[in-house]
């Protein structure tokens, strides 16, 4: 059986299902999320399925689209497509919860939304209230970042259902079109107000010269308005980093005496040795459903994102931005940084 044939229930309110138990507030809690995903017109621009959980416990699910909510492989013992982002969601949780320690340690604020993008999709996952995720799927890698606006809309929707602020998951809030902003100057070619901190990232005993190009597009795409911290990673083992911390213009963001630069500096390094675990983990989950290994992964935090960028040959790339106003700016400098190292 084909993967939209199964769960591909097109009755009214047959794509809709409660795992845990139904109440008339999750009923009417579902109509409201099924009517914010699923437009007049019928086009669900590519979304998938959606899970609603409760911690662990998925209390909501919908087949957006049954169309394109099919997973890639289908395992035995009877399971449908439902049941499958059900369990993914439920890994996703327990896997992203067990980073909120480190998380944590950065004084950034909560993970707020993640993605993970594989080369035929994307999972989402996101924060709605303390202990309250919306999980989103997409099989259409042409949709990605549609989807991803798509669910911001909805889970803010939802929120202001209960009474919360509406959260800038993305940076979809005040993110507009490049050409509406003035461009920020890279790192070094304007003039800040305390001296750049020199490459840091050529290992004690590694040749300065195998890394000097490296180094050059690291500072490259650092910027006020983009990234804030890179490092790039060589089997496992750090080859190269930079970062922008000690610039003034960033002081607001060390505001709180608990948020020092070197202790950022310190976590992000942590971070960046602890994720390729993480990832192998995420591959597994990520693979029925979307297909292939994780390519890219945002940890969207209250105040900025953290991302990993997959690379050929055992290589990766971590990203940061402290501004939530430039999530997506800096995912766009880090995709054309991963782009030139891909090359080399």
């Amino acid at each position: 059986m084909s993967a939209p044939e199964q769960g591909a229930d097109r009755t009214p309110g047959g794509h809709i299902s409660y795992p845990e138990k139904e109440t008339p507030e999750l009923v009417e809690l579902a109509t409201r999320l099924d009517a914010l995903l699923r437009p007049e017109d019928g086009d669900a621009g590519g979304l998938g399925h959606v899970v609603l959980f409760d911690g662990q416990l998925p209390m909501v699910s919908i087949a957006v689209d049954p169309d394109v909510a099919g997973i890639q492989t289908l395992p035995s013992g009877g399971h449908d497509a439902a049941a499958v982002h059900e369990r993914t969601g439920r890994q996703l949780y327990h896997l992203l919860t067990g980073l909120e320690p480190e998380l944590a340690a950065l004084r950034s604020g909560p993970l707020i939304r993640t993605v993970l993008r594989a080369p035929t999709g994307a999972l989402f996952f996101y924060l709605i209230d303390t202990g309250a995720y919306l999980y989103g799927s997409t099989t259409r890698p042409d949709r990605i970042d549609a989807v991803d606006r798509q669910l911001a809309d909805a889970v803010n929707e939802i929120r202001g259902l209960v009474r919360l602020g509406r959260l800038n998951y993305g940076a979809f809030l005040t993110a507009g079109p490049s050409a509406s902003r003035p461009p920020t100057p890279a790192y070094g070619t304007a003039v800040p107000t305390s001296a750049p901190r020199p490459p840091a990232g050529v290992p004690a005993d590694g040749d300065p010269a195998d890394h000097s190009g490296t180094v050059t597009l690291l500072r490259g795409s650092l910027g006020v308005g983009r990234l804030h911290y890179v490092a790039y990673y060589r089997d496992n083992q750090l080859a190269a980093t930079d970062d922008m911390l000690d610039d003034d213009r960033l002081a607001p963001f060390f505001a709180m005496p608990t948020s020092g630069r070197e202790r950022r500096r310190a976590q992000y390094l942590n971070i960046g040795q602890l994720l390729p675990s993480v990832v192998r983990r995420l591959d597994s989950t990520l693979r029925a459903v979307a297909g292939g290994h994780l390519l890219r992964l945002v940890l969207d935090v209250e105040q900025g994102a953290i991302s990993y960028h997959a690379l050929p040959g055992k290589r990766y790339l971590i990203g940061v931005t402290l501004d939530q106003e430039r999530v997506a700016d800096a995912d766009r400098v880090l995709t054309g940084l991963g782009r030139d190292l891909a090359a080399d």
